[in-house]
C-alpha cells in the first residue's frame, strides 16, 4: 500500500525507448530551424523520413544530473532532436556527426551504440568540443576505445560521464588509470562494471579525476571489502562529494576505509544500501566527526540490528541529515526512537521494516517541530491502531508529498484515523476507504438481529498466490472461539487460539448473505481460466448442512468471483488475522 505520489515522467519513460541516439543542443537557431536542418545535413537520416518531424522537446534520454547530484544547474535554454530510426550503422552516423548543424552541442546519449570502431570516431569529432554530458550506457567500448576517449582532445570540457554496464573484460577497467582528456570531469558513472584490484586502486589515484565530485561504482564486480580499501587508500579524489557504493559487499572494513579517507572530507552523499554492513560498521561512521558535510545518508538493507542503530544515535554530526533511509536494517523500537530523537528537521526519512512498532511512530508524531519532512516510509513494523493514530493527527505530516505506512495493523481504529486525517487527505485513496469499510465492527440494526446457529462453524482456508501472499487457515465457531494454523509468508506459524466478540460473528454472518446473493453456485460459460492471484476457500456448517465455495472454481466474470476476494477479506479483518499473518 505505497501511497506515492505519481511521478510525472512516464512520458518521457515511454519516449526513450523509441531510439537510442539523441542529442541535446544550445543554439541560437530556432527549435524548429534546428531540428530541420539535423534531418536536411544527415545524408542516412534522409532514407529514414520520420527526423524531419522529431519532437524538439522529445526525452531519449534522462537529465544530465539527478537531483541528489551536486552537479551546477544549466542555466542555457536547450532543444533537443532525436533521431527515432537507426541508420544503417552507428560508424556512418558518427562520420557525418560534423555535419549536423548543432554549434553549441551540450549532451550527446549513445546508450548500446558505441564499440571500440565507433569510440575512435567518436574521440575524432571536433564538434564535441563543447560537450558537457556524454552517455554510453550498455556499451562495449572495449579498453581501445576507453583510451581513444580518454586522450581526446575534443573531450577536455566534459564534465559528465556515464559508463554503466560498459565494461565486459577487466582490461577495459584497468584503461582508467589513464585519462588525460577528463580533468574537467565532475560525474562519472561506472556502476555495475567489472574491476581488477589493480585497475581499481589506480582509479583511486588517477590525477586527472582531482575534481571529480560524483562518483557511482554501485553493483559493481570486483569492488568489495577486500579491494575497496585500497581504493580509499590511493589518496586521490579529494573534491569528492558524492559516492555510490549500492550493491558493493564492501562491508564493515569499506566502511572503515570510506571512514578513513580524510580526503573526503566533503562528502555531501553516501549510498551504502546493501553493501553487507554490520552491526559494528555504524560505530565508525558516528566517530567520523570530519564527514560534518553529510546531508544524505543511505544504509538501507544492511544487518545494523540495534547495536547499529543506537551508535548512529549517539553521532551528533549526523543530526542535520536531510535524507536517511535505514530501510530493513532491523534495527528495532529503542534504536529507532533514539535516532529519531537526534534528528533535527529531515526532508526524506525511510524506517520501512524495522519494527519500530507503536513507540517509533509516536516519536514521528511527536516531532512537531519538523517543517521539511516531505517523504516518509514506514511500511512493516508493526505499528498498530495506537500509532497510526499519533501519525494520522500529527500536523507536521501535512507537508508530506509521499507516504509508505503498508504492511502494518491499523485495525478498524486506525483505518478510520487515516481516512478521516485533516493532514493526509492527499493520500486518501479507494483503497484506503475500501479498508476502513472492511475493518469496520459497526453493527446495524438489521445485522444485530440476525441469529447464530447452535452448530454454527466458518472456516477460511487463504492458499496464497504466485508470490507472498499469506498462507493460513482461521476457523470461527457459534460461540465466538477461533482456532488460527500458519503455514507461510505470515508472522505466526503453527496454531493459535483466542476469541471473538459475538457482534463480529454476526456481522460475518453478513458478509456471507451479501456473497451468496451473486448466486456462487451458478453455472455458466467461463471461458479461459487463468488464476494467479490469491485463492480462497470457505467452508460454511449451520443448521446440520455444510456448502464450500472455492475461488477456483468461480467464473472469473461472474459477480461471485470478486465478492469471494471481499468476503475472504472481511473475514479476515473481522477476525484480526493481522495480529498473526502481517510480516514486517
Amino acid at each position: 500500500m505505497n501511497h506515492a505520489t505519481p511521478r510525472s515522467g512516464g512520458q518521457q519513460a515511454g519516449r526513450r525507448s523509441a531510439g537510442r541516439w539523441s542529442a541535446r543542443s544550445t543554439s541560437t537557431a530556432s527549435p524548429r530551424r534546428a531540428t530541420s536542418s539535423t534531418a536536411a545535413r544527415s545524408p542516412r537520416s534522409r532514407s529514414c523520413g520520420s527526423t524531419r518531424s522529431a519532437s524538439p522537446t522529445s526525452a531519449s534520454a534522462p537529465t544530465s544530473s539527478s537531483p541528489s547530484s551536486p552537479a551546477r544547474p544549466s542555466s542555457r535554454a536547450s532543444t533537443r532532436s532525436s533521431s527515432p530510426c537507426r541508420p544503417a550503422g552507428p560508424p556512418e552516423l558518427l562520420l557525418h556527426l560534423d555535419r549536423l548543424q548543432l554549434p553549441a552541442l551540450r549532451r550527446l546519449v549513445l546508450r548500446g551504440w558505441i564499440g571500440p570502431r565507433e569510440a575512435a570516431i567518436l574521440a575524432e569529432r571536433p564538434l564535441l568540443a563543447r560537450l558537457v554530458e556524454l552517455d554510453l550506457t550498455d556499451s562495449k567500448p572495449q579498453a581501445a576505445g576507453i583510451a581513444a576517449l580518454a586522450r581526446s582532445p575534443h573531450l577536455r570540457g566534459l564534465e559528465i560521464l556515464r559508463l554503466h554496464h560498459s565494461f565486459d573484460t577487466t582490461a577495459v577497467s584497468a584503461a582508467l588509470a589513464d585519462t588525460p582528456a577528463w580533468t574537467g570531469l565532475r560525474e562519472l558513472d561506472l556502476s555495475r562494471n567489472i574491476f581488477t584490484p589493480a585497475a581499481l586502486r589506480q582509479l583511486g589515484r588517477n590525477p586527472a579525476l582531482a575534481g571529480l565530485e560524483v562518483l557511482d561504482l554501485g553493483g559493481a564486480i570486483g569492488v568489495n571489502a577486500d579491494t575497496f580499501p585500497a581504493f580509499a587508500r590511493a589518496g586521490g579524489l579529494p573534491r569528492l562529494a558524492v559516492l555510490r557504493l549500492a550493491g558493493d559487499r564492501i562491508g564493515d572494513a569499506g566502511l572503515a576505509a570510506i571512514v578513513g579517507a580524510k580526503q573526503w572530507s566533503g562528502l555531501r552523499e553516501l549510498s551504502l544500501r546493501g553493501t553487507h554492513i554490520g552491526p559494528r560498521g555504524p560505530a565508525a561512521l558516528a566517530g567520523a566527526t570530519h564527514l560534518a558535510s553529510l546531508e544524505r545518508l543511505d544504509l538501507s538493507h544492511n544487518d545494523l540490528g540495534p547495536e547499529g542503530g543506537h551508535a548512529l544515535a549517539n553521532a551528533p554530526h549526523l543530526a542535520r541529515l536531510r535524507y536517511l533511509d535505514l530501510s530493513r536494517c532491523d534495527l528495532g523500537e529503542q534504536a529507532a526512537t533514539a535516532i529519531l530523537a537526534r534528528l533535527t528537521d529531515p526532508e526524506t526519512l525511510a524506517l520501512d521494516g524495522n519494527r519500530i512498532g507503536d513507540a517509533g511512530a509516536r516519536a514521528i508524531a511527536g516531532r512537531t517541530e519538523w517543517r521539511r519532512l516531505h517523504t516518509l516510509g514506514v511500511g512493516g513494523n508493526r505499528i498498530g491502531p495506537d500509532g497510526i493514530v499519533a501519525l494520522a493527527t500529527a500536523p507536521q505530516l501535512a507537508s508530506l508529498r509521499r507516504l509508505d505506512v503498508s504492511m502494518n495493523t491499523p485495525g478498524e481504529r486506525g483505518w478510520r484515523a487515516l481516512v478521516e486525517s485533516p493532514y493526509l487527505a492527499r493520500f486518501v485513496t479507494r483503497h484506503w476507504r475500501r479498508a476502513s469499510e472492511i475493518y469496520s465492527t459497526v453493527l446495524g440494526p438489521e445485522d444485530a438481529a440476525r441469529t447464530i446457529a447452535a452448530d454454527f462453524e466458518l472456516r477460511l482456508d487463504r492458499r496464497g498466490c504466485f508470490g507472498n501472499c499469506p498462507v493460513f487457515t482461521i476457523t470461527v465457531r457459534a460461540d465466538g472461539g477461533l482456532d488460527y494454523r500458519g503455514e507461510r509468508h505470515v508472522r505466526e506459524k503453527g496454531p493459535a487460539s483466542d476469541r471473538v466478540a459475538l457482534d463480529r460473528v454476526k456481522l460475518i454472518l453478513a458478509a456471507l448473505a451479501r456473497f451468496e446473493a451473486t448466486e456462487p453456485g451458478k453455472r455458466g460459460p467461463c471461458g479461459v481460466r487463468v488464476f494467479d492471484d490469491e485463492t480462497f476457500a470457505v467452508r460454511v456448517r449451520r443448521d446440520g448442512r455444510t456448502v464450500e465455495y472455492d475461488s477456483e472454481r468461480l467464473c472469473p466474470t461472474a459477480p461471485a468471483h470478486a465478492a469471494m476476494f471481499s468476503l475472504a477479506y472481511r473475514i479476515s479483518a473481522l477476525l484480526d488475522t493481522d495480529r498473526w499473518t502481517t510480516m514486517n
